[in-house]
Order: structure tokens, then C-alpha cells, then sequence
């Protein structure tokens, strides 16, 4: 008979693919990633000693203030020593093994991470306190001794890991105060984020914001995709790197109307060949002028997993990213499966408002709306039915075209429209008068009508 006495070998939990997976995503995703790591981890907290080893050197990079990538990672492991035991291969294995979906990335790995560290730190704990059982319960209070032992170990280990979430008022205030600081400079004109096309919306907004995830809505046929295509080319030409995810139109149909901005030659007349010589070669030098904007555009993708994950993507190899347009919510899918329309509507815009705050951009994604009565202002009221869209939003803007619905009037190609900023979490709320063109797809800002 096998020997009762012999002990078993004791697996403590750990996740060493994990580990490796969220080193390559923080040297992918530098800009967002050593920040959320450094700031819930510690170097016991890796079962992978060269990930460990690799933490130390991105904690000493982040804390100098510098950007943690391969070439910085290398000259720090090289300065302490560490180079031959973390070679370059391990490193590129980390890469490799970064995850594409970008919700799971960070705060996801993390928090197994950091829940493993504090199962291996119980176990080896209550293990010590077992070990020491009959020196303590040879005490007068035998049993009540080792159960408070026992108690205040188990305290002290869960007590010290779930004080690390938190700030303090000190850190919270200076690090409050900063951002303060830091949107007086980068303001120009009370403009903090990237522009949206319109003046006077660019006054209510403070224009798309970092970390913001901004609906534009309205009823079918109102010009919502005409207005994110108008917002995301002015953005671009004022300098700020921007990406266009069209899940309805083309990528060509979409140029076609920012050459139409651009150039005011008509979409008809692209079209249809009619466009004169002249009109050709002033197309020609809007083509030229909006080729040189900080544009990307792509009309190939449609589940929200692979969307967020190209935003991720695109963001690591230019870290300029300021905002990523998505054409439209009602057409993206998940790939989970059983859901409730409503349910899959939520998780997608609370990824995206995690995504968005995660990686420092906005997210303006487009809405349809219930089409009510007529000619009625659409109202939050319209968005109470869609998944979590209005919880979700920082901002929320309505276009609306009260002719669309005049049937009986004069039918112009210049449309009055209103953008009505419905929700703003920290701005005003307001409507703001614009003219739409609908030939050449652009918009204006236009006087209030007294």
C-alpha cells in the first residue's frame, strides 16, 4: 500500500501565459498600458521571474517619466545586468502573445494576475499558521489563539489588496488639479479636443474630448453619416489623427463626400461623369489636400470585437490617435451569442466607453433612433429603449432637419438642420442652428433665427 504519510506536491495557482501576454501588451499599447500595470501590480505578484525582472525595469522607466517599448526595455535590462536573463527572444514571445480583444487586456489580466498573487500568499500563509499549530495551541487559550491567528492573517493578506484600488484625497486632488492644468495649456479658443466641424457646437463640447464616448443620433435620413464624415475630415484638417469605421457605406462613397466638402464640385456630379474639366481639376487638388490629412478609413470590419480591437491596434502604431468615428451602432455585431438586442447594445457601448477612456480618444459613434411622431425633436426619451446608450454616453447630439418632414414646402438643396446637444456630462446642453448641404454633403454654421 502507497506510504499516507507521503505529501502531496503543492501546485499554487498562477497564470505564466498571462503574464507574458500582459508584458507584450504593455510594449504594444505604451501610452496606456505601463500606467494601468505599474499602478495594480507588484514584481511578487509574477510566477514568471523574467516577467518579474521586466516589471522592475518598466516600473524604473515609467517612474522616470519615459516611454516603456523594446528599445528602452533592452538598454534598462543591459544597465542592471538583467540582458541575458531576459533575452530579446522572450521578449518578442511576449509580443506574440498579446491578446487582440482590447477589453480584456489590461484590467482584465490584471485582475487574474493579482488574484492568483493573493491565492499563492493565503495558501503559503495559512500553510505557516497550520505548520505553527501546536506551538501555539499549547497556550493556556490553545484554540482561540490559532483561530486568531488564523483570522487576523487572512485579514491582513485580503485587507492589503483591496486598499490598492483606492486613491488618496492627496493623489485624487493633485492628479484632478494636473488635468486642470494641463487643458488651460493645450486649449485653444475653449477647444480641448478635437474639433467637430461647427463653431458653435466646438463651444458647447469643447469639441471630442479624450476618454469620451460621444453618440451622434437622430431618425433615418436626418444626415448623421453626412455630419460624422463633415466632423472627422474638419478634425483632420486641423491636425488630429483620426479613424473612420463605416459599416454601412463604402470608403469610396464616404471620400467621395469629403471630396464634395473639400472641393464643393456635387456627389452627382462624380457620379455620374457630369463633372466638367475644370471641376475635374479642382477635384484633383481636393484629392491632393485631403490625402494629406492624418486620415484612416475602412469600410471591412462590423463585429464590435474586431473594431475595438483595430482602434487598439491603430492606436499602439500611432499614438497621435485622437478620435475613431463608428458608422453605426444599430449595424455592429458581438460574438456572443444569446443575448437580447438590448444586452448586446450594452455591452457594446460600455466596451467602447471603457476603450475610450482606456486609450485616451474619443469614440463618436452613431445612432439610429426610434422615429416617433413626425416631426418631433428627438429627445433621451428616443434612447431609453436602446441598451445602455444613454447611461453609457458622455455626450449625446441629435441632428434634426424639421423640413425633411415639410412635405408640402419648397424642397432646397440647403437644408436648415439643428444639432442639439442633448446630454453633455461636462458642458452645457443646447442647440446649435446649422445649414446642410446636401450636395456637397457640408455643414455651417448658421446665426440663430430671431
Amino acid at each position: 500500500m502507497p506510504d499516507q504519510t507521503e505529501k502531496k506536491t503543492l501546485v499554487l495557482p498562477g497564470y505564466p501565459e498571462l503574464e507574458r501576454a500582459l508584458i507584450g501588451a504593455c510594449l504594444v499599447a505604451n501610452d496606456v498600458g505601463p500606467s494601468i500595470v505599474c499602478g495594480a501590480l507588484s514584481k511578487s505578484d509574477f510566477t514568471d521571474s523574467r516577467c518579474a525582472v521586466i516589471f522592475q525595469s518598466m516600473l524604473a522607466i515609467h517612474g522616470r517619466g519615459g516611454e516603456f517599448d523594446a528599445q528602452t526595455l533592452a538598454v534598462e535590462l543591459d544597465s542592471k545586468g538583467m540582458s541575458s536573463t531576459v533575452t530579446q527572444e522572450f521578449v518578442y514571445t511576449c509580443v506574440d502573445s498579446t491578446p487582440i480583444n482590447p477589453d480584456w487586456t489590461f484590467e482584465h489580466h490584471v485582475k487574474l494576475i493579482k488574484n492568483a498573487s493573493v491565492a499563492r500568499t493565503l495558501i503559503l500563509a495559512c500553510r505557516r499558521v497550520a505548520g505553527s499549530f501546536d506551538e501555539i495551541s499549547a497556550k493556556s487559550d490553545g484554540w482561540e489563539s490559532f483561530s486568531e491567528t488564523v483570522r487576523s492573517k487572512v485579514n491582513e493578506i485580503c485587507d492589503g489588496n483591496s486598499t490598492e484600488a483606492f486613491m488618496t484625497a492627496k493623489d485624487a486632488a493633485e492628479s484632478a488639479l494636473e488635468e486642470v492644468i494641463a487643458a488651460k495649456e493645450s486649449s485653444k479658443n475653449g477647444l480641448i479636443g478635437a474639433t467637430t466641424g461647427l463653431i458653435g457646437l466646438d463651444k458647447l463640447t469643447h469639441g471630442w474630448q479624450p476618454g469620451q464616448l460621444i453618440v451622434i443620433a437622430g431618425k433615418s435620413s436626418m444626415g448623421k453619416s453626412a455630419f460624422a464624415v463633415h466632423s472627422a475630415y474638419a478634425a483632420a484638417k486641423s491636425g488630429a489623427e483620426i479613424a473612420y469605421f463605416s459599416l454601412e457605406m463604402s470608403n469610396s462613397s464616404n471620400m467621395k463626400r469629403i471630396l464634395s466638402n473639400e472641393s464643393m464640385v456635387t456627389t452627382e456630379k462624380m457620379v455620374s461623369g457630369f463633372a466638367s474639366q475644370k471641376e475635374l481639376e479642382i477635384l484633383k487638388g481636393a484629392a491632393a489636400k485631403v490625402g494629406s490629412t492624418p486620415m484612416w478609413l475602412t469600410d471591412r470590419l462590423s463585429g464590435y470585437e474586431e473594431i475595438s480591437a483595430a482602434i487598439t491596434r491603430l492606436k499602439a502604431r500611432r499614438p497621435g490617435l485622437k478620435v475613431a468615428f463608428i458608422d453605426y451602432l444599430q449595424l455592429m455585431s458581438t460574438n456572443q451569442r444569446g443575448l437580447t438586442r438590448d444586452r448586446e447594445i450594452g455591452i457594446q457601448t460600455g466596451g467602447l466607453k471603457r476603450l475610450a477612456n482606456k486609450l485616451g480618444i474619443a469614440i463618436v459613434l452613431l445612432s439610429q433612433v426610434n422615429r416617433g411622431t413626425g416631426n418631433d425633436r428627438p429627445t433621451m426619451d428616443n434612447l431609453r429603449e436602446s441598451g445602455n446608450i444613454e447611461q453609457d454616453a458622455n455626450v449625446v447630439v441629435f441632428v434634426h432637419r424639421p423640413d425633411y418632414f415639410d412635405k408640402a414646402g419648397p424642397q432646397s438643396t440647403v437644408s436648415k438642420s439643428e444639432i442639439i446637444v442633448a446630454k453633455n456630462r461636462e458642458g452645457q446642453t443646447g442647440i446649435i442652428k446649422a445649414s446642410f448641404n446636401k450636395a456637397t454633403s457640408s455643414f455651417a454654421d448658421i446665426a440663430d433665427e430671431k
